[in-house]
């Protein structure tokens, strides 16, 4: 007796008895897909050399403190050596202003008012690299879809105690908008008994 059953659906399985067949996508979608896999399942990269497709990953190391994943490619037709890299996609998030309008977060901008802040200190490249990203990371870690401005000035100015003294009062006479040397007098007491302290009753603006 005949237990198995056919259907006519494209995305039907064929069973006969104990054996399974599924239908092949044979889409251009699918054919182009495939095209980037190897027999083994490893997606392949693009040689910038010679344009083949088939290369063979032969080192991968972390970067970044696990943020960036880079890896050395070996291509099999042209045996040159280049390299990828992987890093985390964040997901979108918008900045709410002092005037209720509405932004993407600015990696750059950020990058700029650190950079500004630590201008001219003896802070490497790297600590203000690894500074920003963590200002970034918990900020998307704390906010879903939008954030106030305000609320990035507090982050950064968190971390900027800690990375610099003086690249933190910079960023808070700006931020708080200090009028006379009454603020940067308070600011220096704040950040010598609490460096992460602010006084959340000064007037804000958006951080440069």
């Amino acid at each position: 007796m005949n237990l198995g059953w056919r259907g006519g659906c494209p995305d039907t399985l064929s069973r006969d008895n104990t054996h399974i067949v599924k239908r092949q996508d044979d889409s251009p979608a699918a054919r182009n897909r495939d095209k980037f896999k190897s027999p083994h399942s490893r997606t392949l990269m693009r040689c910038p050399f010679c344009q083949t497709i088939d290369d063979r990953v032969v080192d991968t190391r972390n970067h970044d403190e696990g943020f960036m994943i880079r890896r050395k490619r070996l291509c099999m037709s042209c045996k040159r050596k280049f390299f990828t890299v992987e890093t985390i996609e964040r997901q979108s998030l918008r900045v709410v202003k002092s005037d209720q309008s509405r932004e993407p977060l600015d990696h750059e901008k950020l990058r700029r008012g650190i950079e500004r802040a630590c201008s001219k200190r003896n802070v490497p490249s790297g600590r203000i690299e690894r500074t920003l990203q963590e200002i970034e990371h918990e900020i998307f870690a704390l906010f879903e879809d939008e954030v106030c401005s305000n609320e990035i000035g507090e982050v950064v100015m968190k971390h900027l105690a800690e990375l610099d003294e003086v690249a933190y009062i910079r960023f808070a006479s700006v931020y708080k908008k200090f009028d006379n040397a009454a603020d940067f007098i308070q600011t220096i007491q704040h950040i010598q008994t609490d460096p992460a302290a602010a006084d959340p009753t000064r007037q804000q603006r958006d951080p440069p």
